[in-house]
């Protein structure tokens, strides 16, 4: 049975989110996909925590969370390579992250009935992912780009993006490992 819990109804609500953020990034509204954005990543930061503090942890919610993040982000970052506010290597090196951890997680829950749960490593690339994003739309809402902070910013999202990665690979391996 399904529990739709509070924490699991802010998940949801990211969820939703993705749909006029990707209606406002393609019609270029930097300003709305900033402020659409923002409450995506606050609903990351809530949701966890109240799921944790009133004791709202449930299946659905921790396979939902994830699942929302990287809808989130794959939908965001394909907009923004095609409009050319993001390389294309940084989108497939998301893609790539990203694909990589939902056949893992899926194939980890099918045969070991094992839900692999947030890393931190896995949080702070989001929150990077995030600020990223939300710098990009800053930037061109506001039309002062400094190219100097967009690019330290997007190689520093790169390593921890990556870091995430190998963490999350890590972990995979070891739980089919264990008995």
């Amino acid at each position: 049975m399904i529990v739709i819990t509070y924490a699991t109804g802010i998940t949801l609500l990211r969820l939703v989110l993705v749909i006029p953020l990707g209606v406002a990034l393609c019609n270029q509204a930097f300003g709305l996909s900033f402020l659409i954005m923002l409450l995506a990543g606050v609903t990351d930061l809530l949701d966890g925590y109240i799921a944790r503090r009133y004791q709202q942890e449930t299946m659905f919610g921790a396979l939902l969370d994830p699942l929302a993040d990287k809808v989130l982000l794959i939908t965001t970052c394909i907009i923004l390579a095609a409009q050319g506010m993001l390389p294309g290597w940084f989108m497939v090196i998301i893609l790539v992250k990203e694909l990589m951890l939902l056949i893992g997680a899926a194939f980890l829950f099918f045969l070991k009935r094992k839900v692999v749960m947030a890393r931190p490593y896995g949080k702070w690339a989001m929150a990077f992912q995030v600020s990223y994003c939300l710098l990009l739309f800053f930037t061109r809402y506001t039309n002062k780009v400094i190219p100097c902070i967009t690019s330290l910013s997007l190689w520093g999202v790169t390593l921890v993006t990556f870091i995430a990665l190998v963490d999350y690979v890590g972990q995979g391996f070891q739980a089919l490992i264990k008995q």
